[in-house]
């Protein structure tokens, strides 16, 4: 079975997913999509198209989910606050 390709966005894109940090992971996230926004200005096979797709897409989801839970935390901190 051979590896799969490599393509020059990934790097970054597995920076984002992979970043443990929640400081650091907005900027992880922003820094792979401009990366992925790059990548599309070249030719670009099938197989490359449809993993950009892929990784825009859980990219954009993982910001959401991060977002949301970051205005969660703040909000049940400022309920606790607001008990006491």
């Amino acid at each position: 079975m051979s590896n799969p390709a490599t393509y020059s966005w990934q790097q970054a894109y597995l920076a984002a997913v992979l970043e443990t940090d929640n400081d650091l992971m907005p900027l992880r996230i922003y820094e792979a999509l401009a990366t992925i926004d790059q990548s599309l200005l070249r030719p670009m096979d099938t197989i490359e198209q449809r993993a950009v797709d892929d990784a825009q897409t859980g990219l954009l989801t993982l910001r959401a989910e991060r977002i949301a839970e970051g205005k969660q935390v703040i909000h049940e901190g400022q309920l606790s606050e607001e008990t006491c």
